[in-house]
């Protein structure tokens, strides 16, 4: 249910030759268990936006979007902290050639979504413990999989990426920012973490953190939003490490489990937020005099 927001992006062509390894920090499952919802919480899940299809559009293109992957072993970003055990693993000669990475944290890195991955993101948008946050629990067939993708690369105000897992380099999730509004300089967020056994590694954390960099470094925002369903305690853990807050509520507006539930509004300003990678990036030119 989800396309690229990248066609118009043209990254770097990856490193594959280098040989150094990174210091990846995997966490234990203990200290990362708040993560364990993200699997469709209401912040990331398209069946909570089913009933205003504007949701389901995306940025394709953007001019002040680099080009260029950022590296936390160039930048020195490394990814949420924890006390779990560090593994050091060769990321750098696992990324397959044909990846384009955006932008790159320690545990995961953000490129643009791909038509192959397609079939994929149905199989993520159709798991049982993605429907249980959906406003509506309804499966999503390959058909319509395809001709949402096809609308969301034609959108122009929306901004999706493929989470990429950095130790194997394979696709694990997607996250976007829909609604961008460039003269109130503000913008809704959304993650996913689809395979199962990629949650409670702190890879929604880390997306999120990695998104809210995008959104204010490289985009100019101010403001960025999202909505979670109150029993989603997981999911609101991991948001509030990223540097969210709740805001405010609509009170018993879902009902799920037999009982109803408040949606939950949590929201970061642009001087609440540090830049861990992209504030290297986005500075003048150095002086050739």
């Amino acid at each position: 249910m989800v396309v690229p927001a990248g066609g118009h992006l043209t990254p770097a062509p990856p490193d594959v030759k280098r040989s150094a390894t990174i210091p990846v920090a995997l966490g234990s499952s203990s200290d990362h268990v708040a993560e364990e919802a993200e699997a469709g919480q209401g912040a990331g899940a398209f069946g909570e936006r089913l009933s205003r299809p504007e949701y389901h559009t995306c940025l394709s293109r953007h001019p002040r979007l680099s080009p260029a992957p950022f590296s936390p072993r160039v930048d020195g970003y490394h990814g949420p902290k924890s006390s779990g055990a560090r593994l050091e693993a060769p990321v750098e000669e696992r990324r397959d050639e044909r990846l384009h990475i955006t932008i790159e944290g320690n545990l995961i890195g953000l490129g643009p979504m791909r038509r192959d991955l397609v079939p994929t993101y149905q199989r993520w948008h159709n798991g049982v413990a993605t429907a249980r946050t959906y406003a509506l629990p309804l499966p999503t067939t390959l058909e319509q999989e395809e001709t949402l993708y096809a609308e969301l690369t034609a959108a122009s105000d929306k901004a999706f990426f493929t989470v990429y897992e950095r130790l194997s380099w394979r696709a694990v999730g997607m996250t976007y920012l829909t609604d961008i509004d460039h003269r109130h300089r503000s913008a809704e967020f959304g993650v996913l973490i689809g395979e199962a056994v990629s949650r409670g590694k702190g890879y929604g954390t880390e997306t999120a953190t990695l998104m809210l960099d995008v959104a204010f470094t490289a985009l100019g925002l101010h403001s960025v939003m999202l909505t979670v369903y109150e029993f989603n305690q997981a999911g609101r853990r991991a948001y509030e490490k990223a540097g969210f807050r709740e805001v405010g509520r609509r009170r018993q507006s879902h009902w799920m489990g037999g009982h109803y539930w408040d949606e939950i509004m949590m929201d970061c300003l642009a001087t609440e937020f540090t830049s861990p990678v992209l504030s290297r990036v986005f500075v003048p030119d150095a002086s050739r005099a």
